[in-house]
């Protein structure tokens, strides 16, 4: 399946619905080639019901250092076509009024993403 998106804006917003305990939510990513894993708004996570101060934590290393989050299990994932169920995410405290997380490599493994910045198009298969 393709999707159109802005090849002049300042990041790729991807379409994503979050499956949880709570329900579904619908949110926009930001696609990141260069994030192994798929990260998702503190914020958002609690009013889904995540309890982020028992999950498990990580030690990331990002541009600042490295830090300490939380990783939480989603029902699922669906973006690009794709779902993805059990996925499992991390807590960022995120401020971007323009989209509640990123979308990262764990979601694209084993799959053929083609991002054509002339036509403005992206696809996950």
């Amino acid at each position: 399946m393709t999707f159109r998106f802005d090849p002049n804006a300042t990041f790729i917003g991807v379409d994503a619905v979050i499956q949880s305990n709570a329900g579904r939510r619908r949110i926009v990513l930001a696609l990141d080639t260069g994030a192994t894993q798929t990260c998702i708004s503190e914020s958002l996570l609690e009013s889904l019901g995540f309890d982020l101060k028992s999950a498990p934590k990580y030690g990331v290393a990002t541009g600042n250092g490295k830090i300490e989050i939380a990783e939480v299990a989603l029902n699922g994932l669906s973006a690009l076509g794709c779902d993805v169920p059990d996925f499992k995410v991390l807590s960022v405290k995120l401020e971007s009024l323009n989209f509640q997380g990123v979308l990262g490599l764990d979601f694209y493994r084993n799959k053929a993403l083609l991002i054509d910045f002339r036509g403005g198009t992206i696809s996950l298969q």
